[in-house]
């Protein structure tokens, strides 16, 4: 979606909401951010929203990537088994 094209209906209005580190919550934007606690480590993930106005799918994407290299020891968060059919 953030090429401006929704993937669920292939429309082309798609409105984004951006969140920057010390904005808070951007207008517009359902989630912002989402803190990560691993060990003594902490650190915010910023997160862009993205609304296509055609169908409502929504998609988020961490604005920056550079701090995910904490997720798999962050507290609460575990890694999705690839389902085998």
């Amino acid at each position: 979606m953030n090429i401006g094209i929704c993937p669920k209906c292939q429309a082309s209005e798609v409105y984004c909401s951006l969140s920057a580190d010390g904005e808070g919550l951007a207008a517009g934007s359902y989630l912002a951010l989402i803190e990560l606690m691993a060990g003594k480590s902490q650190t915010t993930l910023w997160l862009n929203t993205y609304v296509c106005r055609a169908c409502g799918y929504v998609e988020v994407h961490v604005a920056n990537r550079d701090e995910l290299a904490l997720l798999p020891q962050a507290e609460g968060w575990t890694l999705v088994a690839v389902a085998r059919s």
